[in-house]
């Protein structure tokens, strides 16, 4: 499950885009293409790609301007490398440019 900084969640059963104004790649699978309100243009159109497999939830950036970071409950922060899945634990938050998104497990896991 993922909560936006806006208090926005939804679940994540697949691959998805984040950004302004994100758009798969051609032939890209994308079951959630997730637009983020970004008034100060801190976000590219499309900054990052996400999704889930059998490790949990992962994040690579999608050549962004502003970068992508996973901020771990630990405080560690990893900065995302482009079209390079990162694992994200429970717990942990993806900061998007100036805005953030918080990554929980589904209720009564």
């Amino acid at each position: 499950m993922l909560t936006l900084d806006t208090g926005e969640a939804m679940t994540v059963s697949g691959p998805g885009v984040i950004g302004r104004a994100p758009r798969p790649r051609p032939g890209e699978r994308c079951d959630h293409v997730v637009v983020v309100d970004d008034p100060e243009r801190s976000l590219s159109r499309t900054h990052a790609r996400f999704g889930v497999d059998g490790r949990g939830f992962w994040v690579a950036d999608a050549g962004s301007g502003n970068g992508t970071l996973v901020v771990l409950p630990t405080g560690q922060t990893l900065v995302v490398a482009e079209d390079r899945p990162t694992p994200v634990p429970a717990g942990a938050t993806v900061r998007i440019g100036d805005r953030s998104v918080l990554v929980d497990p589904l209720p009564g896991s």
